[in-house]
C-alpha cells in the first residue's frame, strides 16, 4: 500500500464537507462540528496506516499522544 497525500485528503475532505482546511490546521482548542470534521480526517489518516502518530500531530497541532487518543 503506498503513502496517502496528506494534502489530496485534506483538499477531499475541505470539498466533501464544505470545511475550511485553515480550522483543521489551527492551534488550540476546536470545537462542535469542526472538532468531529477534524477528528474523523485525523482517523483517516491514520487508519491508512501510511504516517506516523507524529507527523499526522505536526499537521494538526497535536501531540502524538493526542492522536492516538483520538484515534
Amino acid at each position: 500500500m503506498g503513502r496517502v497525500d496528506m494534502d489530496r485528503v485534506l483538499k477531499g475532505a475541505w470539498e466533501a464537507l464544505n470545511w475550511n482546511v485553515d480550522t483543521l490546521k489551527s492551534t488550540g482548542r476546536v470545537y462542535g462540528e469542526d472538532r468531529e470534521i477534524r477528528e474523523s480526517v485525523l482517523f483517516l489518516l491514520w487508519e491508512a496506516g501510511a504516517y506516523t502518530n507524529h507527523e499526522i500531530g505536526e499537521l494538526f497541532a497535536i501531540g502524538s499522544s493526542a492522536v492516538s487518543h483520538i484515534a
